[in-house]
C-alpha cells in the first residue's frame, strides 16, 4: 500500500515539502499551506525532497535518538534539548532522509518532531505546530547575498565628486 506524504509549501511559495526540509526552516510553521489534491499537478517537489518520497534516497533508520543526533551535523550543546523536547513525546520511529537535513521522531501515523542543526519543529497529533530555535542558529546558510550598489555606503570626494576607493582617499587628490 503506497502512501501520499504530507506536503506543504509556504504561502507565496511555488515549490512543495516535506515537513522539517530545510528550505523551511526560515519559514512561520503556521503560515504554512498543505498541499491539496491537484496541487501536485500545479506545483513542483523540491528537489531536496523528491528522492525521498520517490523511493531513490531511502531514510536511515535509528534505534536510539543518540545516535541519530550524533549522525547529523549538530552542534553538540544543541543536542541536551533536542532531548528533553524528545522526551514530552511518545514516538516509535526515528530516522534522518537521506539528505542529512534533519532527524526525525514520530510514529506510524506521522513525524512529531524534526530536528535540524539549528531548529526544532514540533508537530504533536492534534495540537499546533511549533518552532524552538537554538541560541547559536545563525540563519539560513543559502540564499544570502552581499550588499546591493545602492546599500553601500559610498563616500564621495567633496572636490572631484568622485566615490573614494577603501582606502579612503581619492585617486584625483594624490
Amino acid at each position: 500500500m503506497t502512501t501520499t506524504p504530507t506536503l506543504y509549501r509556504p504561502e507565496s511559495g511555488k515549490l512543495l515539502h516535506l515537513p522539517g526540509c530545510t528550505h523551511l526552516t526560515d519559514t512561520d510553521p503556521t503560515t504554512l499551506v498543505l498541499a491539496q489534491d491537484g496541487d501536485r499537478d500545479r506545483y513542483a517537489i523540491c528537489k531536496s525532497c523528491q528522492p525521498e518520497i520517490d523511493g531513490s534516497a531511502p531514510r536511515e533508520w535509528f534505534d536510539s535518538l543518540d545516535v541519530a543526533l550524533g549522525a547529523l551535523p549538530m552542534p553538540l550543546e544543541n543536542r541536551p534539548r533536542c532531548k528533553e523536547l524528545a522526551a514530552g513525546i511518545a514516538y516509535d520511529r526515528i530516522y534522518i532522509p537521506s539528505s542529512h537535513q534533519y532527524v526525525a521522531i514520530g510514529t506510524v501515523k506521522g513525524v512529531l518532531a524534526y530536528f535540524s542543526v539549528g531548529v526544532v519543529d514540533l508537530q504533536p497529533s492534534g495540537g499546533p505546530k511549533s518552532r524552538e530555535l537554538f541560541p547559536n542558529y545563525a540563519g539560513p546558510t543559502t540564499g544570502t547575498r552581499g550588499k546591493t550598489h545602492a546599500e553601500m555606503d559610498e563616500t564621495v570626494c567633496p572636490v572631484h565628486n568622485e566615490v573614494l576607493p577603501a582606502t579612503g582617499v581619492c585617486d584625483y587628490c594624490t
